[in-house]
């Protein structure tokens, strides 16, 4: 069987499928001439040595597989067995609004967790009179953007309930200013609550980075978009991370100097072994959060 053929019209002759661990130099000759079809395999036309038949030879060339340098393999396989250890679970109890996930987006970066931002989510979902701001199955969204923004016009009101933290010692705004323009630009873009959220994240991904790029604009995003990260992390997708202070804190005692974009890459690969290893679903969010709970324990 040949796979990701595509023939030209007009061309006559034989298919021949390479053995996967055969030289290129066992198939290539001087007259040979090709081009790669969309699945990248190359498609070879070799004229025929005979001179009694007008045919053509078709020969694939399956592409190299892409180089993975030792250092990468060694560095996910080290720091998959320290993540297999910590014992990486599902996602439990989740925000269960948009504003909630937005508050805790913004809030989280650089500000204790369980003493600070939930507290202040909490304070927040009280003020529309959810006393249970967690769910563990997602049903409607209590508190749409549209009415977050209608209570807290503006950053002052917010900031009564929540507190006037910085997004940035220097040059930073109000993290309740930062809030609401998050939820002005997800409204612009028709994402109000988090079904609209996780439709963008299941839809095409044009439209995702066109609205991931709008809220670049908003000051304390974190190098690498870490804060954006976050919050499609809260809004359900599991495939994105949050290399956050103490993740790269942790990571650093393994692989030291790593940056937030090298974490991203680790984890995701991480996980893609881990799930092959231990025989069940392990995705990036399963991975970061494991790792942010232990080095918070520390």
């Amino acid at each position: 069987m040949v796979f990701g053929l595509s023939v030209v019209s007009g061309w006559r002759g034989t298919v021949s499928p390479l053995d996967r661990n055969s030289s290129p130099a066992d198939y290539a000759t001087p007259m040979a001439t090709g081009r790669f079809d969309r699945s990248g395999i190359r498609i070879i036309r070799r004229p025929s040595t005979s001179a009694t038949r007008n045919t053509s030879r078709l020969t694939i060339r399956w592409p190299r597989a892409p180089s993975v340098s030792h250092d990468t393999v060694s560095a996910v396989s080290e720091i998959g067995d320290a993540v297999a250890a910590l014992q990486p679970q599902p996602r439990g109890n989740r925000w269960s609004s948009l504003s909630y996930c937005v508050l805790d987006a913004v809030w989280s970066l650089n500000t204790r967790y369980y003493s600070v931002v939930v507290p202040l989510v909490e304070r927040v979902a009280a003020a529309f009179g959810d006393t249970k701001p967690t769910t563990h199955v997602l049903q409607t969204d209590p508190v749409p953007l549209p009415m977050l923004l209608a209570r807290y016009p503006d950053a002052r009101t917010l900031t009564n309930d929540t507190n006037a933290q910085l997004t940035s010692s220097r040059g930073g705004i109000l993290r309740s200013e930062a809030v609401l323009r998050y939820a002005r630009i997800l409204v612009e873009h028709e994402i109000s609550d988090l079904a609209a959220a996780q439709d963008l994240l299941a839809g095409p991904d044009g439209r995702w980075r066109n609205i991931d790029a709008s809220l670049s604009a908003v000051p304390g995003d974190g190098r690498f978009g870490i804060r954006r990260g976050y919050l499609w992390m809260l809004c359900g997708n599991d495939d994105l991370v949050k290399p956050d202070r103490m993740v790269l804190r942790w990571l650093s005692r393994l692989r030291p100097g790593v940056g937030a974009d090298e974490a991203r890459r680790l984890l995701t690969e991480v996980a893609a072994e881990l799930t092959d290893r231990l025989g069940r679903p392990v995705t990036p969010w399963m991975v970061d959060h494991a790792i942010w709970l232990e080095e918070r324990a520390r």
